[in-house]
């Protein structure tokens, strides 16, 4: 979050070597929920891609489910800023499809990458209903960023439709990752708003 991703990429791999060595291989996948998000933030949507396919793969074939719906909405996110879209939707019907009703990370997840897809398509109406469902989700949480990135998914909707309300919903998700000491995604919420005219 503060940009060190070689640091960060390091940390990532230690952890990983570590839970291979002691024969953890879930736990080994599981910090694709660090390096996934890392890459995302560095703009390598094709390395986030890779450890998610890498880890959803390894929790296929363990037959662990519990934490599948979430990594899928991540690789949905990754699809969608390397302009894969259909490959983009298709991952977040696996989120939708496995997640659970009170699985609020993965509910939103699904919900922000689909409602983008669906606005670059031209499905204004049904984009912007997702996208302020997942807001609506997302908000009564404790995770910080999450929130932060449904506000930018729903200014991106709104963006695409024209709408003055995506200024107001970029300062949301702007003012959440100040908060939480985000300044990859603070700086890009900035920048955002620099391209509205702010």
């Amino acid at each position: 979050m503060e940009g060190c991703f070689g640091e960060g990429r390091s940390l990532v791999a230690e952890a990983k070597a570590l839970f291979d060595e002691l024969g953890l291989p879930i736990r080994s996948a599981l910090t694709s929920f660090f390096s996934a998000p890392l890459e995302l933030w560095a703009g390598d949507p094709v390395a986030a891609e890779h450890v998610l396919r890498e880890a959803l793969g390894l929790l296929e074939s363990k037959g662990e489910k519990g934490f599948f719906s979430t990594l899928v909405g991540s690789l949905a996110e990754a699809l969608y800023r390397q302009g894969r879209l259909e490959e983009a939707e298709e991952a977040t019907r696996a989120g939708e499809q496995t997640a659970s009703t009170d699985d609020f990370a993965s509910q939103v997840g699904w919900r922000g990458v689909r409602a983008k897809v669906l606005a670059v398509r031209g499905e204004l109406d049904r984009a912007e209903r997702l996208a302020r469902e997942g807001v609506a989700i997302a908000e009564p949480g404790d995770y910080i960023d999450l929130r932060g990135d449904m506000w930018m998914d729903l200014a991106e909707v709104l963006t695409v439709r024209g709408s003055t309300d995506a200024r107001d919903a970029l300062e949301q998700a702007l003012a959440l990752y100040e908060r939480k000491g985000n300044l990859v995604s603070a700086a890009r919420a900035r920048g955002r708003l620099a391209e509205l005219g702010v």
